[in-house]
């Protein structure tokens, strides 16, 4: 057997992808690479500056604000100002999304025109160094001063201000002369007053260096010369390590390491700065310009010929550039602690961190190594159609092979005791015993794997599911639950026994019975190709959705994906195996390597609001609460998710006012058709693999009701339907209040008209009554009183007449007819009784008005049927009283006559007392007209201290002022 040479240190890669035409970059001329504090990458090219936001290119030119295209030189100060140098000198800065130039630009465009600015960085405090390829320069911000800095000293001597994390050149005059070549370029370190000299030699370069790179990474300083890289230490021990050819870039990333960027020879990476000897070559050919590792630890580098490259993980290593490993392995399994793998037929390789070592075997080149384990001394190779004893050099072992019938191009091997073995075939099982194969079973399908589980019990798995079968059973034992391919089956060292499907999913084979674990833990595949176990007890799965991590105790937060998201070259694992350090991962790009150390992708990605959009119009970023319109309900937010996995699109998580959170693809949040009301959305970035936001942005604002839904419309609404409603109503009432008045008028005119109609019909019987009193004095021979009587009479009747077209007279005018009526009684009836007025002092007779001839008829029957009915010679007494009582005129009618008893006993049965049922009537139609029920009538029979008849008393109570409506009737007079 003929060991291969060792393989170089750098022969693993990187798994770098150029993401030029992906991210759409303008050119494939790039400068450089960084991050801005916010999480921003940004990219100068030589068709302009672009910044990416891990899902669209923004691209800075002549339209927004960029004068020239190239951008040599950037850096970010501690308040957030990104400054940057074109390639004609001038300095730009960039601020709350604008581009401006600052006012000192035009002052160092003077300086040197035509030396390019290469670096510029934040010196301290409101300061800023720039580099260009002649001198240093200092810029005051505040006071947009420029100032160089020089050290003089002799043509070999090289200053450096020494800071905490750089060295910046003060002085670049120096010359390739015989004295650098004799004494050496002296390095002089100034650290305020002190300065710390040391001393390199070189051989001169063939062109002088004038861009100086420098950085710091543990506690050694790292600077570049021409194509030399110096490390000096604390002490300035000084080691050189030469590259390939000129330095044009040099970044230290977040784990301190170097990275060490050549114009057209690649990069150069230095895991450590403790150990130079050990580095990765990458993309040798090209000129790296720029390096950055963002804060996901995904690393960007520019090429001036071949545009952006990024690797996701640089943890993650690829053997896909050395032959023979970059295929998927056949075999890839950890024997005593060794990783070995299988590609070629005939070869077996040894892999371990940096190194790899490669056997071939002294056999067949064509056989195919299925497997191999560790037995005694020597080792156990599973070949086609054999079992071959090597030693722990690979070389052919003392100890017999095994010849075994056809077992197919498939073969599993595991070791029951010292001298005991069971090998898995294509399609039947063996027993291996003190070097004699026997044949067990044949399988009911194509064999998959085969594993212990204790001392005398085995598991086999094929395509038709899985079986158990111990060390004396002739038959094997179908155990339910899986019915598809089991591709392996592995005892973890915790005694778990974990078994694969290539379609059912994964399990835990717990007391004779199958576990659905993968369920459990809520897997997103149920397709498994490996198994296997690191030191710590962690599980790892190959799968075609990538590599799974179980960690212990087992539970959701306890998986871990990696994939091509996390610098996988591939989704699909098939093989896997562990060591001490590193996981090893089979694809069908080759064999790569993670530390077991590598947790993936935990960064938090940063989430910002890019673009507020309502019915389709940016309305740029909300300082506040908004307020929009009822129909600016359709709204769009643009939001920013700083992560930057290029294969899938990382998504939002988010809530409406305190509802349930929602998932979606994709950093286009759009709501449409909202409703009225007032909204606040909290929007969470997440990643690819589920990391989330650690802040959200919060939006409110409030999408204002239509016009015709808000309070004041309704109100307005409402009063002028309350309006119209009680303009109708009163129009309705008025109209009701005119149609009842008109009714009531009428009413009123009808009642008027009978009040009329009873006046007429007691004046005839007043009348009457008075002309046969007249006719009585005539029939006596009285003629003197007769004439007297008619005299009286005829004024009374002026009186009468005057008032009868009248529904209402004064109270003066009603006693002087009473007046005039009484006395022509008195002397119709010779004076047989007297009369008494009493008027109320209080009581305006002329302003109290009542229906004319109202108090006549009871006046009347007090004399005629209360007084002419006293006996002869009694004095008979009419008192007539006008009360004030309250608002009432209060009438009194008394006489000392017979009472009304007697005088219905003595009154002819066949006369009908019409003048006081015309009364009645009237005080009725009285009551009709105005509707005061405060008009009524008492009569109250009175009587001596011997209860026996003493007159009557008449009281009618009546308003004050009753004001009849005498323009509304016609009487026809």
């Amino acid at each position: 057997m003929a060991l291969s040479p060792f393989r170089a240190s750098f022969a693993q890669q990187m798994n770098f992808v150029n993401v030029t035409g992906k991210l759409g970059l303008p050119a494939t001329e790039c400068y450089n690479v960084f991050q801005d504090r916010k999480g921003y990458i940004w990219i100068s090219t030589e068709a302009g500056l672009c910044r990416y936001n891990g899902s669209s290119l923004q691209v800075f030119g002549k339209s927004n604000g960029l004068p020239e295209r190239g951008i040599y030189a950037y850096t970010e100060d501690r308040h957030g100002v990104l400054w940057l140098v074109t390639c004609r000198n001038r300095i730009l800065m960039y601020q709350d999304g604008q581009l401006t130039e600052a006012a000192v630009s035009k002052q160092y465009q003077k300086v040197y025109p035509r030396s390019l600015t290469y670096s510029i960085q934040e010196y301290d405090e409101g300061r800023l160094i720039l580099q260009n390829y002649s001198n240093t320069y200092i810029v005051d911000v505040a006071k947009q001063s420029l100032q160089r800095i020089y050290r003089k000293g002799k043509q070999h001597q090289f200053f450096f201000e020494k800071q905490e994390d750089r060295l910046i050149p003060v002085n670049a005059d120096y010359s390739y002369n015989r004295e650098l070549r004799l004494s050496g370029l002296e390095m002089i370190f100034m650290n305020g007053r002190r300065a710390d000299t040391t001393k390199v030699f070189l051989n001169p370069p063939a062109y002088r260096p004038n861009k100086f790179l420098s950085c710091r990474s543990g506690g050694y300083f790292f600077c570049s010369f021409g194509e030399r890289l110096f490390r000096f230490s604390a002490g300035l021990e000084v080691h050189m390590m030469p590259q390939k050819s000129s330095i044009i870039s040099l970044y230290r990333d977040k784990s301190n390491g170097i990275w060490v960027g050549m114009k057209e020879s690649g990069v150069n990476y230095y895991p450590s700065g403790n150990e130079p000897g050990k580095y990765i070559s990458l993309l040798n050919g090209f000129s790296v310009s720029g390096i950055c590792e963002d804060r996901e630890g995904n690393v960007w580098l520019t090429t001036l010929e071949k545009g952006l490259w990024v690797c996701k993980n640089k943890r993650l290593l690829s053997f896909a550039g050395m032959k023979g490993l970059d295929r998927p392995a056949n075999m890839l399994k950890t024997v005593n602690g060794a990783v070995l793998a299988s590609i070629d037929y005939g070869t077996v390789r040894v892999l371990s961190g940096f190194t790899e070592r490669s056997f071939d075997l002294p056999f067949n080149p064509s056989d195919k190594i299925d497997d191999m384990i560790s037995s005694g001394k020597d080792q156990l190779l599973v070949l086609k159609g054999a079992l071959t004893y090597i030693n722990a050099r690979f070389q052919k072992s003392g100890r017999p092979g095994i010849q075994i019938p056809y077992i197919g191009n498939r073969g599993k091997l595991v070791q029951t005791d010292s001298s005991e073995y069971y090998l898995l075939g294509f399609s039947t099982l063996h027993k291996i015993h003190h070097g004699k194969a026997r044949l067990l079973f044949t399988l009911p399908d194509k064999g998959g794997d085969l594993c212990l589980i204790s001392r005398d019990s085995l598991l086999l798995g094929c395509r038709k599911g899985l079986f158990s079968f111990t060390r004396n059973d002739t038959t094997l034992h179908k155990i339910p639950g899986v019915d598809k391919t089991v591709t392996r089956i592995v005892k973890a060292s915790d005694g778990a026994v974990w078994v694969a499907t290539k379609e059912e999913g994964l399990y835990q084979f717990v007391q004779n019975k199958l576990k659905p674990i993968g369920r459990e833990l809520g897997l997103k595949t149920d397709i498994f190709f490996d198994i296997a176990e690191d030191r710590h007890g962690n599980i790892w799965l190959g799968s075609n959705a990538g590599m799974i991590r179980l960690a212990l105790p087992l539970n959701k937060q306890a998986v871990k994906y990696f994939n091509t998201t996390n610098g996988l070259p591939a989704n699909e694992v098939f093989r896997l195996a562990a060591d001490s350090q590193y996981i090893y991962v089979s694809t069908v790009e080759g064999i790569s390597r993670m530390p077991l150390s590598d947790t993936g992708n935990i960064y938090p990605p940063p989430v910002y609001l890019s673009a507020f959009k309502v019915n389709g119009k940016d309305l740029g970023k909300p300082a506040g609460k908004r307020t929009l319109a009822y129909n600016e309900n359709n709204i769009e937010l643009n939001f920013d998710v700083l992560s930057f996995d290029l294969e899938s699109q990382a998504g939002l998580w988010y809530r409406i006012n305190k509802g349930a959170f929602v998932t979606q693809k994709g950093n286009i949040l759009k709501l449409d058709n909202l409703e009225q009301g007032d909204y606040r959305l909290e929007v969470y970035g997440v990643t690819a693999d589920g990391t989330k936001s650690a802040r959200p942005v919060i939006l409110s604002f409030i999408v204002a009701p239509a016009f015709w839904k808000t309070w004041w419309f309704l109100l307005a609404v409402s009063l002028l339907l309350s309006t119209l409603i009680y303009v109708l109503l009163e129009k309705r009432i008025a109209q009701i209040k005119r149609k009842a008045e008109e009714k009531s008028k009428l009413s009123r005119l009808i009642s008027s008209y009978k009040l009329f109609a009873l006046q007429a019909q007691m004046n005839p019987h007043f009348i009457f009554n008075s002309i046969n009193s007249i006719q009585y004095f005539i029939l006596k021979q009285k003629e003197q009183d007769a004439y007297q009587y008619l005299s009286r009479f005829s004024r009374l009747i002026r009186k009468v007449l005057e008032h009868s077209d009248k529904l209402s007279i004064s109270l003066g005018q009603e006693i002087s007819t009473l007046k005039d009526y009484i006395t022509l009684e008195q002397y119709r009836f010779e004076n047989k009784f007297d009369y008494e007025l009493y008027i109320d002092a209080d009581i305006n007779t002329e302003e109290v008005s009542l229906p004319p001839m109202l108090i006549q008829p009871y006046v009347e029957n007090a004399i005629w049927h209360g007084l002419l009915s006293l006996p002869k010679g009694s004095k008979g007494k009419l008192w007539l009283s006008f009360l004030l009582e309250g608002a009432l005129l209060r009438i009194v009618i008394r006489d000392n006559g017979i009472g009304r008893e007697k005088a219905a006993q003595k009154k002819n049965h066949t006369h009908t007392p019409v003048a006081m049922e015309l009364t009645a009537k009237r005080l009725q139609i009285v009551h009709q007209i105005w509707g005061d029920a405060t008009i009524r009538v008492n009569i109250t029979d009175l009587y001596d201290e011997a209860q026996s008849p003493a007159g009557t008393q008449v009281e009618l109570f009546l308003p004050l002022n009753i004001q009849l409506p005498e323009e509304e009737i016609d009487v026809g007079y």
